[in-house]
């Protein structure tokens, strides 16, 4: 699958549905493991750089792959609503990178995994190149509760 080079400013990129605002409390933030953290609408990804280019990958599923931890250091499950059915990756700051939607099926409830690689090695750190890299899945299901199945960066953001 192929991976786009997203520009992350401040530990953050967003995963909105069809450009609808979504606003972070720091409620949220801290119930969050650390990785994801799901908004009203659409959700955060919780990067480790905090300024720089990380690698995204992305695909969608009819239900839940088979999880396959071998070649990241991280994983999670979040639940997110896309009430307009066009769940996309998009900088803060840049302009969307042309990554396809993760939610072709339409609007609803999806789980969310995302798998990560890299996270811990540039923590907070303003870079020109870094070896982080993402996978995120998407496939409709009822909202359930945030699954951790690796981190080994927990709750740096709280």
């Amino acid at each position: 699958m192929p991976e786009t080079i997203v520009n992350v400013h401040h530990n953050i990129v967003q995963l909105v549905d069809s450009g609808l605002p979504s606003y972070l409390s720091p409620d949220l933030l801290s119930e969050s493991k650390g990785l994801m953290c799901a908004l009203e609408t659409g959700a955060l990804l919780l990067t480790g750089i905090d300024t720089g280019p990380i690698q995204i990958s992305v695909m969608s599923a009819d239900t839940e792959p088979e999880l396959d931890l071998t070649d990241w250091e991280e994983a999670v499950d979040v639940s997110v609503n896309v009430p307009h059915g066009n769940l996309r990756v998009e900088p803060l700051f840049d302009d969307a990178p042309g990554i396809p939607s993760l939610t072709p099926l339409g609007p609803g409830t999806y789980r969310l995994r995302c798998y990560a690689s890299g996270r811990a090695r540039q923590l907070k750190q303003i870079v020109e190149s870094s070896e982080e890299s993402y996978l995120l899945i998407a496939w409709p299901a009822a909202a359930s509760d945030e699954s951790v199945h690796r981190l080994i960066v927990d709750r740096m953001y709280a």
